[in-house]
């Protein structure tokens, strides 16, 4: 997670549609969160998880969308992710939109060339 975009994004959260393709035919709900803690890019999966599409996702921050108790929950996994820590969990969030659901997330630092 950095504050530049990801390789794959473009801004608008769809970039290079080969990639797209195969990110959208994972069995997961994937999606790249900025250092700001706003999405850049989300997978289809991760667009019908929450019933919202990418425009209406990305350059929104991660509490709007997870709401206070999902947030809270995800919350110090983010912090380590961005400290530069890979870090995963597994449990169940009470989403804003969606309601409780149980996860299993996994969530990985960004770093640039210089590994920051």
């Amino acid at each position: 997670m950095n504050s530049e975009e990801p390789p794959h994004a473009n801004g608008d959260g769809e970039g290079d549609p080969s990639l797209r393709s195969i990110v959208d035919a994972l069995p997961a709900v994937v999606a790249y969160v900025a250092s700001d803690q706003t999405y850049r890019f989300v997978s289809k999966n991760y667009q019908r998880w929450f019933g919202e599409d990418t425009d209406s996702l990305v350059g929104r921050p991660l509490h709007d969308i997870l709401g206070p108790a999902g947030y809270a929950r995800v919350e110090p996994h983010i912090t380590r992710a961005l400290n530069g820590e890979r870090t995963s969990f597994e449990g169940r969030l009470d989403y804003r939109s969606s309601g409780p659901r149980w996860v299993r997330a996994t969530y990985l630092p960004d770093f640039d060339d210089q590994r920051r």
